[in-house]
């Protein structure tokens, strides 16, 4: 396996981004080996003066998916139990609460199986996200493409997946994000996806790069 882990974190001492670093390590990849963590110092951080001038350590941590306890992924299509109770839960949720904004990660798809390139198909389970586009004010961010793609870039492969969630839920519901602190990824090309695809028109383009974004966190739209 080729891609990994990479998160980076920030804390008062540089140990204390360290440590910081491989609880979120932890948090996404329980089970693996510690001691294949590798630590790079991205900025030793300043004290200050009487607490003028502060700067936070700041650290990158990385580890090979071999080192990754990977889960065993379900047969493509079927659904564990706790997946289908957490739709279900998101269902009731988005029926009885019509005005409260819910926003689904990693195109509801992220599995950190996925990262072994032997896994099969990443998008079987994708009828489970788009039954959740008949509630208004759902959400998705539009992440780990390449984890879910099994082509080099530019992801042709996964085109025709992208385009039932976009049919689905409209491009003003869609938000790119690039996961660079989840795997290993060039973060140009995670970009470029969208922003250089034949795909997508100008405005699509301009809705899932940032302004369907803007509206559901209610920031100012740009002039």
């Amino acid at each position: 396996m080729s891609e990994g882990l990479q998160v980076e974190a920030t804390g008062e001492t540089v140990g204390e981004a360290k440590w910081q670093a491989l609880r979120e390590l932890e948090r996404v990849a329980p089970g693996l080996d510690k001691s294949a963590v590798r630590f790079e110092v991205v900025s030793e951080g300043e004290r200050g003066l009487l607490g003028v001038g502060y700067a936070p350590a700041r650290v990158v941590a990385s580890v090979a998916a071999e080192a990754v306890s990977l889960p065993t992924a379900l047969p493509d299509g079927d659904e564990s139990p706790l997946a289908a109770d957490l739709r279900d839960l998101l269902t009731r949720i988005a029926r009885g609460f019509p005005d409260l904004p819910l926003i689904i990660d990693h195109l509801g798809l992220f599995a950190m199986a996925m990262l072994d390139p032997a896994y099969g198909d990443t998008f079987a389970k994708l009828d489970g996200l788009l039954e959740l586009a008949q509630y208004e004010q759902v959400a998705v961010k539009f992440t780990s493409i390449p984890l879910l793609s099994r082509e080099p870039y530019p992801h042709a492969d996964v085109w025709p997946h992208l385009h039932r969630v976009i049919a689905a839920f409209g491009p003003e519901r869609l938000m790119w994000g690039s996961d660079q602190t989840v795997f290993e990824h060039d973060y140009g090309e995670t970009v470029d996806v969208i922003r250089a695809t034949d795909e997508l028109g100008p405005a699509d383009k301009e809705q899932i790069l940032g302004a369907s974004l803007r509206r559901v966190w209610g920031w100012p739209l740009r002039t």
